[in-house]
């Protein structure tokens, strides 16, 4: 999520839903805390991992571009494609 959606309000909804973010503090850092910000970092990390693996799949096996009659027809394909991807 962008730094520009991390509004109080949306902040609010995110905890709300049970949702977490990794957006800085609105508020003045109470002190370093270095296992705090490694965890932060580690979580990050991961989450830009997975991205990278999507946009790989739309940009090397086409997964932005499936378009079947049917919906179950469209998810098995992208199946498919996530089996390769794994086996490549």
């Amino acid at each position: 999520m962008g730094k520009i959606y991390l509004t109080r309000e949306n902040r609010k909804m995110l905890k709300k839903r049970g949702f977490e973010h990794y957006g800085v503090q609105l508020e003045r850092p109470k002190g370093y805390n270095m296992k705090k910000k490694d965890i932060a970092k580690k979580r990050q990390n991961k989450r830009r991992e997975i991205v990278g693996e999507f946009g790989l799949g739309k940009l090397k096996y086409g997964i932005n571009k499936i378009r079947m009659k049917y919906a179950e027809t469209s998810k098995a394909y992208m199946r498919l494609i996530a089996i390769s991807m794994n086996i490549y």
